[in-house]
């Protein structure tokens, strides 16, 4: 049963579009992972960050204007990310490209897609993958007269 969640996972997300989730509005991320289990604090510039609950695994979705700009998977069991679990999650999120590794000077690794519009860090332990948008540094729309970042910087 412990291999099974992951398993019935990973094969949802091969069978899932190619496009990429990074960029989805709240409700095209509720049809997928079902309505959130629940409300998180957030910071500026994110206005909205629900956690989801989707076979065997915990997602935190940040929002700035109803797109999803941040998705950090945890495992449920709290355990290690296998390499094929790690290989999913990126490619659920490759918008048709391809991923490639950094170099990294901390030991996290650290992934850039080949269009460079997203990156992807999963910690030292293994244990929580962090997808968000690249375009964190730079000020793009504004809201209510301020500028917002797409993304939060350090991801």
């Amino acid at each position: 049963m412990r291999f099974l969640i992951p398993i019935l996972f990973l094969t949802a997300l091969t069978g899932s579009r190619v496009e990429a989730r990074l960029g989805e509005t709240q409700a095209e991320i509720e049809k997928r992972y079902g309505p959130p289990i629940r409300k998180l604090k957030f910071q500026k510039p994110i206005e909205k960050k629900l956690k989801y609950h989707f076979g065997g695994y915990v997602i935190e979705v940040s929002f700035i204007q109803d797109r999803c700009v941040i998705e950090a998977v945890d495992r449920d069991d709290r355990g290690f990310f296998g390499e094929d679990e790690i290989a999913a999650l990126l490619r659920a999120n490759e918008a048709g490209l391809s991923w490639q590794r950094e170099e990294s000077s901390n030991t996290e690794r650290e992934y850039r897609r080949t269009d460079g519009k997203a990156v992807a860090r999963l910690n030292a332990y293994l244990t929580r993958l962090t997808l968000a948008s690249a375009d964190s540094s730079t000020p793009s729309e504004k809201v209510e007269g301020k500028p917002v970042r797409k993304a939060l910087e350090g991801f």
